[in-house]
């Protein structure tokens, strides 16, 4: 058997690189209201680890029945039911100390979890940036994207009197935290303490230009662990002040046929196949799970052209976008219109409308 965690408190316990990591109350609540996500990729005869069994088990069957009923019957178990379980392979959300940490504590054998030197690769690999690095290798004709990691804040103020419009982002944080924006190339004197507090942290802090972005996509892959990159599909998401809202359900040739209106197929298939190659390469013998990897469609400067910003952020962890294809694959297709949303003001309710 399988057992599948949803940490969605992954990004922040990378933050943080602590064994023994509280997450904050938000991530605490997603964990407990969502924990039944993995039953959407599970499969029969698996365990979904979850905080609250009932709690799991109304929600799900709160789902559309359609989708439901297209699953393998899921089986929610608790912490203390570990020990008593026939455990072969553990599959999360994302790997990290904290989530390895309470796995062993609650009898999981380690030789099913990634030991410290892994755990640390996979950190480092997580990183913003790893995803600049590879950003910079990737980046062809009709693309952009630009950014810098900086180890001081002289370097920092720098290039933020250049670019003018700016971004600031610490090199792990989870979506729409760690992430701050200047509009006139100077740094005031709050936002100045908070770059001197990340850089005591976390040793860097990323600076990228502003782009004026069209819309918010990504690429969702697999990693083999042995150099193997498989595409699994498109996904074409919202957000609000860099915090995810929802997801577009729909087959990929409509999400294809979206992104055409501002960016063209080869521009497409040229980024993808280039990250592929490149990626199998990082990977080989590292990372092995699902991933994304985050892209914009860019104004380009004084046109009505759009440029396609290949790599923004490399999700080294199942992602939102992975949870909307298994999704719109239980439901045969969904229409173009329809959304997959978090509903945060009623308990993170998940809502496909």
């Amino acid at each position: 058997m399988t057992l599948h965690i949803f940490n969605p408190e992954h990004d922040l316990a990378l933050a943080a690189n602590l064994s023994n990591f509280t997450p904050p109350l938000a991530a605490r609540t997603l964990r407990r209201s969502l924990g039944y996500l993995p039953a959407f990729w599970a499969k029969e005869g698996d365990a979904v680890l979850v905080d609250d069994v009932a709690l799991a088990e109304r929600e799900y069957n709160s789902l559309p029945h359609s989708l439901v009923e297209a699953l393998p019957p899921p089986r929610f178990v608790a912490d203390r039911e570990l020990r008593h379980l026939q455990i072969t392979s553990v599959d999360a959300w994302g790997w990290d100390r904290a989530v390895a940490r309470r796995l062993l504590r609650h009898g999981i054998d380690a030789s099913l979890l990634p030991d410290e030197k892994e755990l640390s690769t996979i950190r480092q690999l997580s990183s913003r940036e790893c995803a600049a690095n590879v950003l910079s290798q990737i980046k062809a004709d009709g693309m952009a994207g630009e950014a810098y990691a900086c180890t001081n804040e002289q370097m920092v103020n720098r290039l933020v009197g250049e670019m003018r419009q700016a971004v600031l982002k610490a090199p792990w944080s989870s979506s729409g935290r760690g992430i701050r924006r200047v509009a006139d190339g100077a740094i005031s004197p709050e936002l100045s303490g908070w770059v001197h507090r990340v850089l005591q942290r976390q040793g860097a802090i990323m600076v990228e230009p502003f782009y004026q972005n069209a819309l918010d996509f990504g690429m969702e892959f697999a990693s083999d662990g042995s150099g193997g990159i498989t595409f699994l599909g498109l996904s074409i998401f919202t957000a609000n002040e860099g915090r995810y809202a929802g997801n577009v359900l729909a087959p990929e040739s409509c999400k294809r046929s979206i992104l055409s209106e501002l960016l063209s197929e080869k521009t497409m298939e040229v980024a993808r196949d280039t990250l592929t190659r490149h990626l199998s390469k990082l990977y080989a013998n590292a990372y092995k799970g699902p991933f994304g990897v985050d892209m914009m469609a860019v104004k380009a400067d004084g046109s009505d052209h759009y440029l396609l910003h290949p790599c923004v952020e490399i999700n080294l962890r199942r992602t939102m976008g992975h949870v909307a294809l298994c999704a719109s694959k239980a439901l045969n297709g969904a229409s173009p219109s329809g959304m997959m949303r978090i509903d945060t003001e009623n308990d993170c309710k998940l809502r496909l409308i």
